[in-house]
């Protein structure tokens, strides 16, 4: 089976996501019913609450932990960081550190207003010690730094989605959860077709590993699924900036199997093991 991921210098990113694509995915009800089928081997439980399948989870190992959400510095990061990247683009702010130190401005006066409820990122910042508001900030700015100097944003002939809204997809047959999350979405032609299709960006921690392929593959996934017809992303780039490398998986309809297949494995492997945890 040949390998689906092509590497490609971090200078061309941009090109990755803007070149037009050669052909596009239809999400029709075929495609649809026999990834769902494929799905439904996997070993979730329901009884116990949907699995989350994301990035983080397919990289990471699912776990039990059912911790209450609450807001860290690095989870405020991409956040705060794609909204500081949204105000230099559209030239609201001349550098990521100004955007982010307008952005955190914002949140105060929201959370100033009184409208604010508790848990929300602006009441998260208006009460945070001085050190952790700091590194927040500092951490939010890296991100930003990177994405913004990553990309040439004139280089795309339509004005990219920065920041986009998760794909979240239940299938509670079997216990599933699943979010695609892209960092930047870029429309591009589909070469001899009259219409454009979704290209996205991730940008994620580390370095390319064995399970970048399934990450990458899990967002057009989920894409496909929450999506009520149209057509399925043409390429996912997964980014790395801390170690300079990026990837780019174009998505057809085996691309989308495999990702199904992957999850399937991925949730029997961890059942094996928790299993076996339980046993020993």
């Amino acid at each position: 089976m040949t390998r689906p991921l092509h590497r490609i210098k971090p200078s061309e990113l941009t090109n990755a996501l803007a070149a037009p694509a050669t052909a596009s995915v239809n999400i029709d009800r075929t495609l649809h019913t026999g990834l769902l089928k494929i799905l439904g081997n996997a070993a979730g439980s329901p009884e116990k609450g949907l699995q989350r399948i994301d990035a983080f989870t397919l990289t990471h190992g699912f776990s039990d932990d059912s911790t209450k959400f609450a807001w860290t510095p690095q989870l405020t990061k991409r956040t705060l960081g794609l909204s500081a990247v949204r105000s230099c683009v559209w030239g609201l702010a001349k550098t990521p550190a100004e955007a982010v130190a307008l952005e955190v401005a914002r949140f105060d006066r929201r959370a100033a207003d009184g409208r604010e409820q508790t848990g929300s990122l602006a009441m998260y910042f208006a009460n945070a010690p001085r050190g952790v508001r700091g590194t927040a900030m500092a951490l939010a700015t890296t991100y930003a730094t990177e994405l913004w100097c990553g990309l040439d944003w004139n280089g795309f002939p339509l004005h990219p989605t920065i920041g986009a809204q998760d794909d979240v997809y239940p299938l509670r047959s079997a216990g599933l959860l699943l979010r695609g999350r892209a960092d930047v979405k870029a429309q591009v032609a589909v070469a001899q077709e009259s219409r454009t299709a979704e290209a996205r960006l991730l940008i994620l921690p580390g370095s390319i590993s064995q399970s970048t392929a399934l990450v990458l593959g899990s967002s057009a996934l989920a894409a496909v699924l929450s999506a009520d017809g149209g057509l399925a992303p043409v390429r996912v780039v997964g980014w790395y900036p801390s170690s300079g490398q990026a990837v780019v998986l174009p998505i057809d309809r085996s691309i989308l199997t495999r990702a199904a297949l992957g999850i399937v494995r991925r949730t029997l492997s961890e059942a094996s093991t928790s299993l076996s945890a339980q046993v020993a």
